[in-house]
């Protein structure tokens, strides 16, 4: 539920050695699909970019690429 009302995700909890666990896989699959919409457009660099400015609030800049030796 969001604000009270229904959504159309649906969740299956299993309980194993006496603990509940929840299945995210169907989540995962709708996550991948909204993240390949959202890189529409753009190519991976951009897009992990833009990500990481999102999330810290700051503009990474390329000295965050380790080089592989």
């Amino acid at each position: 539920m969001v604000d009270g009302k229904k959504t159309e995700e649906e969740y299956e909890f299993n309980l194993e050695d006496g603990q509940w666990k929840i299945d995210i896989t169907p989540s995962m699959a709708k996550a991948e699909l909204e993240m390949k919409d959202m890189l529409e457009g753009q190519d991976e660099n951009e897009f992990i970019f833009g990500m990481l400015e999102l999330m810290s609030g700051k503009t990474p800049t390329h000295s965050i690429w380790k080089k592989i030796k």
